[in-house]
């Protein structure tokens, strides 16, 4: 997903939080459009930070792109790229993220005993239905750190009320990591935020912006204070 309109909020986001250590997770890295310009954002800024990218299918350009970029990364610049499906992974990552998220320098934890929560900001944008976004949000409060961001699309676009497999699309035929269309009764992404908020309902949405704008952000009300007047910078 390319969140351009959200670039500039991201990086003065992490810088005026005082994040010492970044830790993102993008869903759906697609061509890696953000990921590589977030990656080389976090190389110039930090020391030290991990982003962890997950989707069922990376291009050899997008990969010979980031190994070129992980030669001139210091050790405790990292970054994760997983070939797998969401609703495998995040799992995975929340119940042993010591085997999934060790850098060469050895899992960097919070020096806080009662932190929760493994990434500061989670880009949501992989599958685009009802089934596969609930699935991926059930996960969200265990992994999003205190002060952390969700940031996800298709909120108010064409899928909002619709479902689409990316198992449907020709580029993933055969794939088996996609996952099948799923026959229920509900529909789209709207519907599985919504009720993912009506069941958390620590957490918030922004409503600054127009209503059809995308991406949206969700976050804890008692952790932030956001204010984003147009995303499309």
């Amino acid at each position: 997903m390319a969140y351009w309109g959200y670039f500039d909020f991201l990086k003065a986001f992490i810088k005026e939080t005082k994040i010492e250590r970044p830790q993102i997770l993008e869903i759906g890295v697609d061509k890696g459009q953000f990921f590589i310009p977030l990656l080389h954002f976090l190389s110039m800024e930090f020391n030290s930070f991990s982003i962890t990218g997950c989707d069922i299918y990376y291009r050899d350009e997008l990969l010979v792109k980031l190994e070129l970029i992980k030669k001139n990364l210091k050790e405790t610049q990292e970054f994760f790229c997983y070939c797998e499906s969401s609703l495998t992974l995040l799992p995975k990552i929340l119940n042993s993220p010591r085997d999934l998220l060790k850098s060469r320098t050895g899992l960097i934890e919070s020096s806080d005993p009662n932190e929760k929560g493994l990434f500061d900001i989670i880009l949501i944008d992989g599958d685009h239905n009802y089934y596969t976004v609930k699935k991926e949000f059930e996960y969200m409060p265990g992994l999003l750190k205190k002060g952390g961001l969700i940031i996800f699309d298709d909120y108010s676009g064409r899928w909002a009320e619709k479902d689409e497999y990316f198992s449907e699309f020709p580029l993933y035929e055969g794939n088996k990591l996609a996952t099948p269309r799923q026959e229920t009764e509900k529909r789209g992404v709207k519907l599985a935020v919504d009720e993912f908020l009506e069941e958390n309902p620590e957490f918030t949405m922004t409503a600054d912006m127009a209503p059809t704008e995308e991406p949206r952000v969700i976050y804890r009300s008692k952790e932030l204070i956001i204010n984003v007047t147009s995303p499309m910078i």
